[in-house]
């Protein structure tokens, strides 16, 4: 059969082609994964502080000034907090390091879930002005804790073809950040 009679074989739906269309929605699966895991521990708190802010605030009415200061405080507190058991007293620069892990490991659905689950205990207890400092602090503590371990495990739990994966240097493949 002449080479131009010869169908193309049927095979896996790639994204990559030597069209520019093709190499343009490449580099855009590339940003849009480094994107993805710069945005996932953001993500993830903004849902913990918002979601814990909102289930205290319908309990216990909107915040005054003061206690919206609180709930600052406890929240700084509970990140100091970890940061020392972190850090344990290092005088290193806050810098990530690479870190790769399965996506679901950054969803965040456990740690934010466990958060609002606390304030939610709180609120029905704590009548008074120290509810607000405490879910600071409490939901904080518990996303940064939580969130981390959850990552641990994606990462621990990743099949070894996934740890090495990439489409191209750029892309660090299906993860939650760059680098093994």
């Amino acid at each position: 059969m002449p080479q131009e009679a010869r169908r193309p074989r049927l095979g896996r739906l790639t994204v990559r082609s030597a069209t520019p269309t093709g190499a343009v929605l490449t580099r855009y699966r590339s940003a849009l994964r480094a994107t993805i895991a710069a945005s996932a521990a953001p993500y993830g708190y903004t849902l913990t502080v918002w979601t814990s802010g909102a289930v205290l605030s319908h309990a216990r009415g909107i915040p005054s000034a003061a206690e919206a200061l609180l709930f600052l405080g406890g929240a700084v507190a509970g990140y100091a907090c970890v940061a020392a058991v972190a850090l344990r007293g290092s005088h290193e620069r806050l810098v990530p390091g690479p870190a790769t892990a399965a996506v679901w490991g950054g969803l965040h659905l456990f740690a934010v879930g466990l958060a609002i689950g606390a304030t939610t205990v709180i609120a029905h207890l704590v009548h008074n002005v120290a509810a607000w400092p405490l879910v600071g602090f409490l939901a904080t503590g518990l996303y940064l804790t939580v969130s981390s371990g959850q990552l641990t495990i994606a990462h621990a739990v990743r099949p070894a073809h996934a740890q090495h994966r990439a489409d191209d240097e750029d892309d660090p493949g299906p993860t939650t950040g760059t680098g093994t």
